[in-house]
């Protein structure tokens, strides 16, 4: 079953994320802040990541995405970015995420393209 980290400190997006993803059978880590989502990153590492660009707190998802990189010494780390950005999905994208997907989408659109990126050649 693989292990999926949701960081997103909005309760009812990440509500609803658990939900979609659980109920394809995905394991789920939460994280409502960056500094949880590093901590939870350092108990297990996740199979894939669902970070929001847009965190508040004392690390945005960039920082965020920044300290799971270094955090990642080697071991390969998934990110899909999700964001009402725009402009901060495509740099997402430019920076090396490997899915980046608007917030406004249904959590479902949000799940199949997570588990495109775990599962690239079933995913078709």
């Amino acid at each position: 079953m693989p292990h999926i980290l949701v960081v997103d400190d909005n309760p009812d997006m990440h509500a609803a994320l658990r939900a979609a993803l659980s109920h394809a059978g995905v394991e789920v880590a939460d994280a409502l802040s960056g500094k949880q989502a590093l901590q939870q990153a350092r108990s297990r590492w996740p199979d894939a990541v669902v970070l929001d660009l847009e965190l508040h707190g004392a690390l945005s998802g960039w920082d965020t995405w920044r300290e799971l990189r270094t955090l990642a010494a080697g071991r390969r780390l998934k990110v899909v970015v999700v964001s009402g950005d725009l402009a901060g999905l495509l740099q997402a994208r430019d920076e090396g995420a490997d899915d980046a997907i608007s917030k406004r989408k249904p959590p479902a659109d949000i799940v199949l393209r997570i588990l495109r990126v775990l599962n690239p050649t079933e995913a078709r």
